[in-house]
């Protein structure tokens, strides 16, 4: 059985209410689910994915070099479950535990989500927070409000609909369709999505 020198997990998300408004600082209502991430810090660093490698790079710059490299095993990223943002911040937890630096949820969204903004340059920060905080989560863009909901368990039941479809070019692409009516919508759907999650009124 190989030994790490510093282990770390993060789960992956799905994006229950509010999407597509949560990239025009909408609310949207994510959920972390039971699939996970699993770092190992292992020998030297060898080929790395653009996430590992922008969360060395800015790890780096803060905080000073790191030789190790990282053995990554998790979900499948065609399964749109947020395995990006899922990995970033399980080899960012990972990086921390090497080095003995202890940070907050909130200092650990930070720099994942600087990451994420600089390998994407576009995202809003929701699949980073449910990596992080777990639960059920009531998230404006880029981290303006971050409130897990009292919710202990959700009854939903996942399909995967055999179509992967690529975060930034499908937020472009949409970006043209997008009107201050549908954000609106999309706002007070949200919301009342979270008084009725609350009160686990599932019909509702």
């Amino acid at each position: 059985m190989k030994v790490f020198k510093a282990t770390a997990v993060a789960p992956g998300k799905l994006l229950l209410l509010g999407d597509h408004a949560v990239v025009y600082n909408r609310p949207c209502l994510t959920a972390a689910v039971n699939r996970w991430v699993k770092v190992g810090v292992v020998g030297r660093k060898g080929k790395e994915s653009v996430f590992v490698a922008g969360v060395r790079r800015l790890f780096e710059r803060l905080y000073g070099s790191v030789a190790e490299g990282f053995a990554v095993e998790g979900f499948d990223s065609y399964l749109g479950l947020g395995s990006s943002a899922a990995t970033t911040v399980a080899v960012a937890k990972a990086m921390f535990k090497l080095k003995k630096i202890k940070v907050s949820q909130r200092e650990l969204f930070d720099f994942c989500y600087q990451v994420v903004r600089q390998v994407q340059e576009l995202g809003s920060g929701f699949d980073v927070a449910a990596s992080i905080y777990g639960g059920v989560i009531y998230f404006v863009t880029g981290g303006k409000k971050i409130n897990r909901l009292k919710v202990d368990s959700l009854p939903l039941v996942v399909g995967y609909s055999g179509v992967k479809a690529e975060t930034a070019t499908m937020v472009k692409k949409a970006a043209a369709k997008v009107t201050e009516r549908f954000l609106h919508s999309s706002e007070q759907i949200v919301k009342q999505g979270k008084r009725e999650m609350e009160d686990k009124n599932w019909p509702k």
